[in-house]
């Protein structure tokens, strides 16, 4: 008897074993929020890319190397094509898509190759992936156009894809008549085909777009412009739609050595048509492809601050060292990369510096002027300007005229990023105007006509990633005049003075400027409830030290109490 119980407890722990053995190691689990994920403990990375297929929606093909390849963790499946690039950088993988399955390889079986093409031009393969598809910027296809022979590097099926394609449009183009005429429409999804024009107070701004930029490039390689002149309207005849409808339109033709090459903008999908020889129509297009890229998005928090001049003294403001406030905020200047014109500059933690102005502006001792933020594009200026204008008569002989004089305060910013994308370089030029107060040293005014006085800086900065820009430090005087009276005795005619009495108060201020460039990743968005929010002021990064600040201005009040 015995030696069956024994018999059957080895016979249990057999089956238990094989059913151990027959569950991969890699379990569904769900965690408190209801996110789904994978625990893997050391198994083929195969059994995890099959459970993520599932969210994908498109199966793994693995190369026998890949296969080898083995995983431990814990994964999350939120953001599936997140998690498969992370994985890749991870274990050594490469994949590719080409729309119906992700091939999977090992690193070292990368696949490269120079390929030629005959017939078609390196543009027109290029268009031909990018159009289908199969076009992974990953791995670019990098090449002359001139010679039409290019290099590629990749997984071994992309490789082979492209040089197929090679292959299919050669024999595609093997019988066009490189003479004959083509017209081609060229979509553009990244910048304009028109110019763009603005006002900058008294200067017209133009920035040009892709038609003028084609244009110029074919009168510097010695085209002729040929201009046809407008047909004026019929006499009598409304001629507004037709010149609005124009606008829509606007072409221009070159004569070439190789032909004409006409270019036309059409505005209302945003176009460039271009016709002249398949020759001429690929050069364009090859150009036009390089220059319409994607551009990164910029958020611009700009801060207007008048503070105290005593007060910025105490903060320890020393624009040729550093800006010391307490044991709270430090900070160094970074003149190896300011060009400075006309102002001072300095690099700080713009979240620290702006919660010592809210405590200070809490006693009266700053203002925040203005907060305006600005959301634009790297390499495209963003303008603030907030401007009064008053007009003046101008007199002569024979005719009168109004001159008008415009002042205030006028922001432009150009922001680029660096190469590595860590920081963010601003030209600036600011204009800060204002009406001479009564209380200031020369005249408010002359001949009844107001004095305005001007200070421009214009600068050139890099700023580091989630770093601020402080500018400016030059001295105004904020005057105020207040009348105080009894009621009703106040305004008794000769002896209501003695019960008026007048106030007048001079402030010794400081103005300066914060900019607080922030850039924004593709994807993102931009929330504008963010300009009320608390985060605006204080972010969670530097969330303790604001909390100490404010903890210490409120301990202040209640010790002068």
């Amino acid at each position: 008897m015995n030696k069956f119980k024994v018999f059957g407890i080895v016979f249990l722990l057999c089956v238990m074993t094989l059913e151990v053995q027959a569950d991969p190691l890699v379990s569904k689990v769900e965690d408190s929020r209801g996110r789904v994920g994978y625990v893997s403990k050391n198994e083929s990375v195969q059994l995890l890319l099959n459970a993520l297929a599932a969210d994908i929606k498109k199966p793994f093909i693995l190369s026998p190397k890949a296969m080898k390849k083995t995983v431990t963790g814990e994964f999350d499946f939120a953001q599936p094509v997140q998690l498969l690039h992370k994985i890749s950088n991870q274990v050594g993988l490469i994949w590719y898509d080409d729309g119906a399955s992700y091939y999977v390889y090992d690193n070292s079986e990368v696949k490269n190759a120079v390929l030629s093409l005959r017939n078609a031009s390196l543009n027109n393969l290029s268009e031909f992936m990018r159009r289908t598809g199969l076009l992974d910027k990953r791995y670019p296809i990098r090449g002359d156009a001139k010679s039409n022979t290019f290099y590629i590097s990749g997984p071994p099926v992309y490789v082979d894809l492209v040089a197929n394609a090679a292959g299919y449009l050669d024999d595609l183009y093997k019988n066009v008549d490189l003479t004959k005429q083509k017209i081609e429409v060229i979509r553009l999804h990244n910048t304009f085909v028109n110019d763009r024009s603005f006002d900058l107070r008294s200067e017209k701004v133009t920035l040009l777009g892709i038609a003028s930029v084609v244009g110029l490039m074919l009168a510097a390689d010695g085209a002729e412009l040929i201009e046809r002149p407008r047909e004026k309207p019929p006499v009598g005849v409304e001629a507004a739609p037709l010149i609005a409808a124009g606008q829509a339109l606007d072409s221009k033709t070159f004569n070439t050595s190789q032909g004409q090459v006409k270019i036309a903008a059409y505005a209302e999908t945003n176009s460039l048509l271009v016709k002249g020889t398949r020759e001429q129509v690929d050069i364009i297009h090859g150009l036009i492809t390089q220059l319409d890229v994607p551009k990164r998005h910029i958020e611009l928090s700009l801060w207007i601050i008048d503070i105290s001049k005593n007060n910025l003294d105490q903060l320890g403001v020393s624009w040729q060292g550093a800006i010391n406030m307490g044991n709270q905020v430090k900070v160094a200047l970074n003149a190896g990369n300011v060009q400075l014109a006309g102002g001072n500059t300095s690099v700080l933690d713009g979240a620290k510096f702006v919660a010592s102005i809210m405590a200070l502006s809490q006693k009266g001792q700053a203002q925040i002027v203005s907060r305006p933020i600005v959301l634009t594009q790297e390499n495209v200026p963003a303008i603030f300007d907030n401007n009064s204008t008053f007009y003046t008569k101008l007199a002569s002989e024979r005719a009168v005229a109004l001159e008008s004089v415009t002042y205030g305060t006028l922001i432009n910013v150009l922001p680029r990023f660096s190469a590595e994308g860590e920081e963010v370089e601003m030209i600036l030029n600011i204009e800060d105007g204002s009406a001479a107060s009564p209380s200031s040293n020369g005249p408010s005014n002359v001949n009844g006509m107001p004095v305005i006085t001007r200070t421009k800086i214009n600068t050139v900065a890099r700023v580091p990633k989630d770093k601020s820009l402080l500018i400016g430090g030059y001295s105004l005087e904020h005057y105020t005049k207040t009348e105080s009276k009894v009621p009703l005795l106040g305004d008794l005619p000769w002896i209501g003075g003695a019960f008026r009495s007048t106030n007048e108060d001079v402030k010794k201020m400081v103005r300066v400027f914060l900019i607080q460039p922030r850039p924004l990743d593709m994807g993102s968005t931009w929330d504008a409830r963010q300009f009320t929010a608390p985060s605006v002021l204080y972010p969670d990064a530097a969330l303790d030290d604001v909390v100490q600040l404010l903890r210490q201005s409120a301990g202040d009040k209640h010790g002068r109490h």
